[in-house]
């Protein structure tokens, strides 16, 4: 392939049990290729009809461990300069969140137009209810600007919003330099 013609290339993966360790050396190769995009999402918790896929998905406090092991590796190694990677960029931007999983807007489920397999659809290809709004107690939560909920169609398990608030403040412990 030639990235002449696609400067803009990048790379959608998915991050689960049988691939997380893999993705610092796959990273690296990304770079070394020429890739500068990397978005790297969690294996999405959807009834799954397949129980070896449903065995694969992280917990959101495995996928946010991962996510701050990843972050400082990507920062030690300063690889940063060379791949942007999603979710890591955005938390650090000072442009307002537009990340779905991480949005606190109410329209965040119908701000994309999806294109895929099964065509094209006006919004989020997971969600069922366009009436989506965001709990109460997700709005009085301390991090609610930052955590948004997630996902309205994917299943919070038990670790969900306790990972969350020990991630915001991983991630505010390196902005203040105090991590």
């Amino acid at each position: 392939m030639c990235l002449q013609q696609f400067p803009l290339l990048g790379i959608v993966s998915i991050a689960h049990r049988n691939n997380i360790d893999s993705f610092q050396g796959f990273s690296e190769k990304l770079s070394d290729d020429g890739i500068r995009y990397l978005t790297v999402n969690n294996m999405r918790g959807v009834e799954y009809n397949d129980r070896n896929v449903e065995k694969a998905v992280l917990s959101e406090a495995q996928y946010l461990i991962f996510l701050q092991e990843y972050l400082l590796w990507w920062i030690d190694t300063k690889l940063y300069r060379k791949l942007q990677i999603q979710p890591l960029m955005s938390f650090f931007s000072k442009e307002a969140n537009n990340l779905c999983l991480y949005s606190n807007m109410d329209e965040k489920c119908t701000s994309n137009h999806v294109f895929s397999p099964e065509g094209y659809a006006p919004h989020c290809e997971l969600l069922k209810d366009l009436s989506h709004k965001s709990t109460k107690e997700c709005l009085q939560c301390r991090i609610y600007e930052f955590c948004g909920g997630g996902c309205p169609e994917v299943l919070r398990d038990n670790s969900f919003c306790e990972a969350r608030l020990k991630f915001y403040d991983f991630l505010k412990g390196i902005k203040d330099g105090s991590n």
